[in-house]
């Protein structure tokens, strides 16, 4: 799960390029409307002649015959005279970066793709693990550095134990101890575990002991060995 502080920081981005979006339009309709005067003309005569109609279907009244053909001339007229400005409909509405959730970061009640990849950028960064994990990952793991027997039979039940971790990671409060020599390949396995965690959204810290000890001991005694601030504290407590 992302720190409450990263999310609210994800939705100011949104808002953020919401309200660009918004400057960008009003300026271009601007300009849009010094070319075309009748712009605005047209878009009133548009309106007022759909809320009559919407009030004769209410008022359960015989609507106007000619509704559509009115409808259908003024909108040629407008998409005439945008046209001869050198502009389209298109222009008229806000440009988003996505489109799908028109920078909201949601399409209905559900997260956007696009807001979900921010997330998983934000804990990329948080995790301290971003340029380790594009070369130590599941997908440039290999068996062939094991020699044949004992070695590689371990290395391939230890895979196994941590894709095994990684599927259960969210209904399951097992922890993984790793152990053995040096040049194994555990720090590569660690790695490949915390990139499948953070894909999936997870909020991962990676520390060596040493310096998970030294930041306990500090924020605990005030030794000034961690060097721990209050947020650094604050995501060994948090995260997943």
């Amino acid at each position: 799960m992302i720190a409450r502080t990263a999310f609210e920081m994800i939705l100011k981005e949104y808002d953020a390029k919401q309200l660009k979006a918004a400057g960008e339009l009003r300026a271009r309709r601007e300009r849009i409307e010094a070319a075309v005067p009748r712009l605005k003309e047209i878009e009133n005569e548009i309106a007022a002649l759909s809320v009559s109609e919407a009030i004769a279907r209410i008022r359960n009244n015989a609507p106007d015959s000619s509704y559509q053909e009115k409808l259908s001339a003024l909108s040629k007229e407008k998409e005439q005279a945008l046209k001869e400005a050198g502009f389209c409909e298109a222009d008229l509405s806000a440009v988003y970066e996505c489109e799908k959730c028109s920078d909201t970061g949601y399409i209905g009640s559900e997260l956007c793709s696009c807001f979900k990849e921010r997330i998983t950028d934000v804990l990329y960064d948080q995790s301290n693990l971003k340029t380790v994990l594009k070369e130590e990952n599941f997908s440039t793991y290999s068996f062939r550095y094991y020699p044949e027997g004992q070695a590689k039979s371990a290395a391939q039940a230890a895979v196994a134990t941590a894709q095994n971790f990684i599927r259960n990671f969210k209904t399951s409060d097992e922890n993984l101890f790793i152990t053995g020599a040096t040049g194994v390949g555990k720090t590569f396995l660690t790695n490949c575990i915390a990139k499948e965690l953070l894909d999936r959204g997870c909020f991962v810290v990676y520390l060596s002991a040493i310096r998970l000890f030294d930041i306990l001991s500090d924020a605990t005694f005030g030794t000034g060995r961690g060097g721990a601030g209050e947020m650094v504290i604050k995501n060994i407590y948090d995260c997943d």
